[in-house]
């Protein structure tokens, strides 16, 4: 499908390096996958409080991807596709701790956070 881009599209990514774009892109990628893995989590997850946070997390990180995915329309840059895992996915929760959760949970932002930095460092 053809797209049409407005003059201030143009003019917005005549601003931004191929670098930036794809910095952008992979944040939104993360963002995805993220997204993903949280909700496989909060199936898992066999403590309340735990599955709470998860939720909050969630919504936390969607609307992180929204205001990102905004920002790439503006500047004319396509999103990612979205990475889905199958609707029908169903994990065995007894095997499953809510320790390695949150494990993985804290691996995953600071990972995520090492890669904001990244970005930072090189729009600056």
């Amino acid at each position: 499908m053809l797209k049409l881009k407005s003059k201030r599209t143009e003019q917005k990514q005549a601003a931004i390096s191929a670098h930036e774009a794809f910095s952008l892109w992979d944040v939104l990628c993360y963002k995805y996958v993220n997204i993903e893995e949280l909700g496989m989590h909060e199936r898992l997850a066999h403590d309340i409080d735990l599955r709470l946070i998860i939720n909050r997390v969630i919504k936390t990180v969607t609307q992180h991807k929204e205001n990102l995915e905004k920002l790439m329309m503006e500047y004319g840059v396509q999103p990612p596709d979205q990475w889905r895992i199958p609707s029908d996915w169903s994990g065995n929760p007894e095997i499953v701790r809510d320790e390695f959760i949150a494990r993985g949970l804290l691996t995953d932002m600071g990972a995520h956070l090492e890669n904001l930095l990244k970005w930072v460092k090189i729009v600056t």
